[in-house]
């Protein structure tokens, strides 16, 4: 006998069946398509995929290599990687769950392990080996850490990893929204990293850490002399910062070190150096993102690696904006209600605050009006301005009409935004928040006609639906 588990599953996965959209591909016809980037060994080969833009939603992936670890006992590598997502795509329950997951599995290694580093993503019991969110936007800069093993004796050669993100259910509809490769090099070649602060304020000291490992390998390797170590701020950092060093900080070999390079390094097989890159961060910038990157120059090839930091100006502040509904269920023809809450977590007032609706297709004459809150507020149509907005929440309402077309099982999704000026990602920085409610068929009335009013219906009822 089939187990209530197993027979709940079953009905679950033919009900989504049906109601899959039109269009979604198979996730096994989706699995088939992943390509590896080419790359020199043990070196970033992440590729994001190219951004999807449909109803100017996007979605992207990167998968970065955190560290290789050699295996005596099984003879083997455990390969460690970071894939990052960045998305705006509604997360529903059932059909429309986000998933991150393995795309497809190499031939010589296997998927140990997975972490759901960020808040809202969850492992189920189904999805064991994928990352689950159900609800709200898949979101931005989220991570998650992958794990392979390769098999027992696999000490050399290459692995190629990937990592993808979609909606649906598996398997039956899923449909891939991006993707991301990785081709690690096994061999003796050497593992680079580098680690920055995620935010650092203006007139502080941002320092990020380099360290630079040459993996223990069976039987060891050869000795690798006259290594170049060399950071380069891109030209968004490097505006925001100034007398900048990279310095030898602790570790195994000897190294000349003279402003953002240390040259003329040496390793043996199993040890490591950490070095440290320094600089000022000017006292009044006005705020924005940069990314610093080191690359290092060995008998493998040329590795790369870098992280990104936030300058927070002195002129900035920071905005959060949120929208729920209390409908669970629309009519057409019925009416439709969001609140949207904006809040200015500080420190500074924020300026030129513009809050802007996105309206459904299906919802007619929705407009956005100032309910309470902090600011003053001029609102019309689909938005909300003010000249200013001190610290603390102001909450919004959006009312409309569900267009009397619409058909049972719509969802209306409504997004919602908000810039302003004195933003620390910069003039006009967006942010989004949404909400989506189900809209559900009018009910029908049932009318029983007595069988002697129609001819030959044998006393049957004739039940007849208005």
């Amino acid at each position: 006998m089939r187990s209530p588990r197993h027979s709940l599953l079953t009905r679950t996965l033919v009900a989504l069946t049906l109601l899959a959209p039109v269009g979604l591909a198979g996730h096994a016809a989706a699995s088939s398509t992943a390509a590896s980037s080419a790359a020199a060994p043990t070196s970033r080969s992440a590729a994001a995929a190219t951004p999807e833009d449909v109803n100017h939603r996007r979605s992207e992936m990167d998968l970065d290599l955190v560290s290789r670890t050699y295996n005596a006992g099984d003879d083997n590598w455990t390969v460690v990687a970071e894939a990052t997502l960045s998305s705006n795509r509604i997360c529903l329950p059932v059909v429309f769950n986000c998933i991150v997951g393995e795309l497809g599995s190499p031939s010589n290694a296997t998927l140990s392990d997975l972490a759901c580093d960020t808040p809202g993503w969850s492992h189920l019991l189904v999805f064991r080996n994928h990352c689950l969110k159900q609800l709200l936007f898949a979101g931005h800069d989220q991570k998650f850490t992958f794990t392979w093993t390769t098999d027992p004796g696999v000490n050399s050669g290459t692995v190629e990893l990937g990592v993808e993100f979609g909606r649906g259910f598996l398997p039956a509809t899923f449909q891939q929204l991006a993707e991301a490769s990785l081709s690690v090099d096994l061999g003796v070649n050497l593992d680079l990293r580098k680690t920055c602060p995620t935010e650092v304020d203006a007139g502080d000291t941002l320092t990020c850490t380099v360290v630079l490992d040459y993996p223990a390998t069976p039987g060891g390797g050869p000795d690798i002399t006259g290594i170049p170590v060399t950071d380069a701020p891109d030209p968004d950092l490097a505006a925001l910062v100034s007398g900048a060093t990279l310095t030898f900080d602790s570790g195994d070999g000897t190294w000349d070190c003279a402003a953002l390079e240390c040259t003329d390094g040496e390793l043996s097989n199993g040890q490591s150096a950490t070095f440290e890159f320094s600089a000022t961060v000017a006292d009044d910038p006005i705020g924005g993102n940069g990314v610093n990157s080191v690359s290092v120059d060995t008998p493998g090839g040329v590795l790369t690696a870098d992280d990104t930091v936030t300058v927070v100006g002195n002129g900035d502040t920071r905005l959060e904006i949120e929208k729920t509904t209390t409908d669970t269920e629309a009519e057409p023809g019925g009416p439709i209600t969001w609140t949207v809450k904006v809040t200015n977590t500080g420190p500074l007032d924020a300026t030129d605050v513009l809050v802007t609706d996105v309206s459904p297709a299906e919802v007619e004459g929705l407009t956005l009006t100032f309910a309470d809150g902090v600011g003053d507020w001029t609102c019309s149509g689909l938005s909300c301005s003010a000249a200013s907005m001190p610290i603390g929440s102001a909450t919004f309402t959006a009312a409309g009409t569900v267009s009397s077309e619409t058909k049972g099982d719509t969802s209306l999704v409504n997004e919602v935004g908000v810039s302003w000026a004195n933003d620390i990602l910069g003039p006009d920085f967006p942010i989004t928040a949404g909400s989506a409610v189900p809209v559900v068929a009018g009910a029908t009335t049932t009318t029983a006609v007595p069988s002697t009013s129609i001819p030959g219906t044998n006393g049957t009822p004739l039940m007849i639906a208005g």
